[in-house]
């Protein structure tokens, strides 16, 4: 399904660029104006792009057209001024980029509750912390006890990913001061506790593996 309002040459593009070529050719040769190039359009697809000298100079004014109406009552800039804007954009000593401390320092500035709009919406803050590279806070924020949802059982889980890994450790998170085996340490506590669960005669195999799986952890990962 192609986006309403679109005319046929954006739709043809937004076709052509995703893969949809089956869909380009429908457009073409359902709209009075680019009827005239679904023929080309065919061929294009058909052989790969490898088409006809006749087509290429047709497909090259046709180009040259477009071009020259998308010109039309554009703004004018002085190319100057741009170039002197680039120049100096660049050239800014006092400017230096934010990095990953910064960002986490920044989101640290808020209270847990900030994001989950006080528990409303949960899983927010871990998000926040996950896409800011806290990996171990984010972790040890869902095996918290959060009610119902099972948020400490994704904890293990995600626990057991990341040690296996080897990335458990790879940012702490600003402010953070445990080191790469404290992290390691963390993550083993979290799935042994949840490994202990399951000490009970039926259910030994299942303990021990995550009893294995909280071993592994604390000594790096199993796959790193």
């Amino acid at each position: 399904m192609l986006p309403l309002g679109l005319n046929p040459k954006p739709q043809d593009l937004l076709c052509l660029r995703t893969g949809y070529y089956d869909e380009a050719r429908n457009v073409a040769a359902s709209s009075r104006v680019s009827h005239h190039f679904a023929a080309q359009l065919s061929e294009w697809i058909a052989t790969g792009g490898m088409v006809s000298p006749e087509t290429a100079a047709s497909a090259s004014e046709e180009c040259e057209k477009l071009r020259i109406g998308d010109r039309v009552g554009r703004a004018a800039y002085d190319e100057k001024k741009l170039l002197l804007y680039a120049i100096i954009s660049v050239l800014d000593d006092g400017y230096s980029p934010d990095s990953l401390d910064d960002l986490q320092v920044y989101l640290n500035k808020f209270e847990p509750s900030y994001y989950t709009k006080n528990g409303k919406d949960p899983l927010v803050y871990p998000y926040v912390l996950l896409l800011g590279i806290q990996l171990l806070p984010a972790v040890l924020y869902l095996s918290k006890d959060m009610g119902d949802e099972g948020y400490s059982i994704d904890a293990v889980h995600i626990s057991i990913v990341l040690a296996d890994h080897g990335i458990l450790s790879a940012n702490a998170g600003a402010g953070q001061t445990l080191g790469v085996m404290d992290a390691f340490a963390e993550a083993s506590s979290i799935i042994r506790q949840y490994g202990s669960v399951y000490l009970r005669p039926d259910n030994l195999s299942i303990a021990l593996e995550y009893y294995a799986h909280a071993a592994a952890a604390e000594g790096g990962g199993q796959l790193s």
